[in-house]
């Protein structure tokens, strides 16, 4: 074979390999057709201002409300019977300075906090709640990490969010509270060409939600209907990219860096996992620049709740009230609770159990 043969069939074997990665590396994927569910709702004491976030144990949901003193409010499962509150704003012993709502998480019994400069660990001392609780750890955020989101922990001694004030090429940062080494990991994706790296942060800013059993987190971003799940390393294990969203022909013709970004056009609001499929709340909103430092959000869209499987597959489709705030699933994907803001003393509850989760969906 002579040296040209040998060269073509040298490119073309590249070119076949590197579409092949391609293919594996991202998939995408047509969400199916609507579902149907059965929605109730119990009422609640006491009244709910602005919830921001709800999350679910086995045993009992919290729900976050930024707008009150009193900033947790906690309920059983599954009865949603009220067991009390806990934590305050302020600065004295057991009270909070500016939480992160993004921080916030369970690992099993013990409750993650995250606030402007520490990570908290705690447990509750009773079923009695009503502010009983102890701190089991207090770790505090390196200075260099300061304004900390999205965190979570990869081990007992290390801990990973983003520093939105931290130029870096990688998209999570992670410290390490025994040696007190910090690295960053997880390469950005580059749906936005030419994105200059001191932006890269606001641009490909996302979601994120470990799962429960420790073993991988998914993150889906707001300027892109993008979904990726990658393991403790920081290694892409399946990467979505979602097709055929109502809103998507208007968020492509603003797919502009500039566009997309200043005019606040976003996809998706929330993240929530359990062990077995991953929650992603649907909220399409545009923008509009008020002055220099003010945007105001409008929705302009359906918004529903769609349902992954761990592959990255979407398997369920619902259309969500348009007041729907925040929302969790059970644990074991009974149900789904979610919070309105035209109803703050209720909690609505979808029951998920007669919905097929198809797995064998194709990919477009």
């Amino acid at each position: 074979m002579n040296f040209t043969k040998y060269l073509i069939l040298l490119i073309f074997g590249s070119l076949a390999l590197l579409i092949s990665c391609n293919e594996n590396h991202q998939k995408q994927f047509f969400l199916p057709a609507y579902s149907k569910t059965d929605m109730d709702s119990i009422t609640i004491e006491p009244t709910l201002l602005l919830p921001v976030k709800m999350l679910a144990n086995d045993s009992v949901l919290i729900i976050i409300d930024l707008n009150t003193d009193t900033l947790f409010r906690v309920f059983s499962q599954p009865d949603l019977t009220y067991l009390g509150w806990f934590g305050k704003k302020g600065r004295g012993p057991n009270e909070f300075v500016n939480i992160d709502p993004s921080g916030i998480r369970f690992y099993n019994e013990t409750l993650q906090i995250v606030d402007l400069r520490n990570i908290y660990l705690i447990t509750f001392t009773s079923s009695s709640i009503s502010n009983n609780y102890t701190i089991k750890e207090r770790i505090p955020i390196p200075g260099e990490l300061l304004t900390f989101n999205h965190v979570f922990r990869l081990d007992t001694n290390k801990f990973c969010g983003v520093c939105l004030l931290r130029a870096s090429q990688e998209s999570l940062d992670c410290f390490n509270r025994s040696t007190k080494e910090i690295i960053s990991f997880l390469d950005y994706p580059d749906f936005i060409k030419d994105t200059p790296e001191n932006e890269k942060r606001s641009i490909y800013s996302f979601l994120l939600d470990i799962k429960p059993d420790l073993s991988q987190f998914a993150l889906n971003y707001t300027y892109s209907p993008l979904l990726r799940i990658c393991n403790l390393k920081g290694e892409i294990i399946h990467e979505t990219f979602i097709k055929g969203l109502p809103e998507q022909i208007l968020f492509q013709n603003l797919g502009k860096r500039t566009n997309n970004l200043l005019n606040g056009i976003t996809y998706y609001k929330d993240i929530k996992t359990t062990n077995k499929f991953i929650y992603l709340f649907y909220y399409p909103q545009g923008g509009v620049r008020i002055n220099e430092h003010r945007y105001e959000n409008y929705s302009i869209g359906q918004k529903e709740l769609h349902i992954f499987n761990w592959q990255g597959k979407p398997l369920v489709r619902i259309k969500l009230d348009k007041s729907t705030l925040s929302f969790v699933p059970s644990c074991d994907d009974r149900y789904l609770y979610y919070t309105s803001e035209k109803s703050p003393n209720k909690i609505f509850i979808l029951n998920l159990t007669n919905i097929s989760k198809d797995e064998t969906y194709n990919e477009r």
